[in-house]
């Protein structure tokens, strides 16, 4: 015999699987119908939501630590007098990458000034011609 089978793809949230003939298909049952499901979907787009906004401010987070990761390169090259040769590209490129939306002010404004400070940076090193005065590094 043909049967049919109706999924409630929001099982483990109060759905269940019907089975019934081709020719006398069985209605849904309690629980199984789309409108028990809205608050289920809602519910799972908050948390979807809610796990966005925190990968955006971790990434923002991973932005701003690798920005001041490679000041430290800047500064310890100015000190031993050796400016790693891929320093200034790569600092225009970190800039250039999308750093996170964040609904975090005091977060926004801090990326925001260490995003300024690797400008200025790039700028004075630019400036003074150190941009040349490049080594291996470390």
């Amino acid at each position: 015999a043909d049967v049919d089978v109706v999924l409630n793809l929001t099982a483990g949230m109060g759905g269940d699987i019907v089975f019934s003939g081709v020719e006398a298909p069985l209605p849904p049952a309690a629980g199984t119908d789309a409108v028990g499901a809205v608050p289920s979907l809602y519910a799972m787009l908050a948390v979807q939501g809610v796990d966005d906004a925190l990968e955006e401010r971790r990434r923002a987070k991973r932005h701003g630590g690798r920005l001041l990761d490679e000041l430290d390169v800047l500064h310890e090259g100015l000190l031993d007098g050796r400016i790693p040769a891929d320093l200034l590209p790569r600092l225009r490129r970190y800039l250039g990458e999308e750093r996170g939306r964040t609904d975090d002010p005091a977060l926004a404004r801090t990326i925001d000034e260490i995003e300024l400070r690797v400008q200025v940076e790039m700028a004075k090193l630019e400036r003074d011609g150190l941009a040349s005065r490049t080594g291996n590094g470390g």
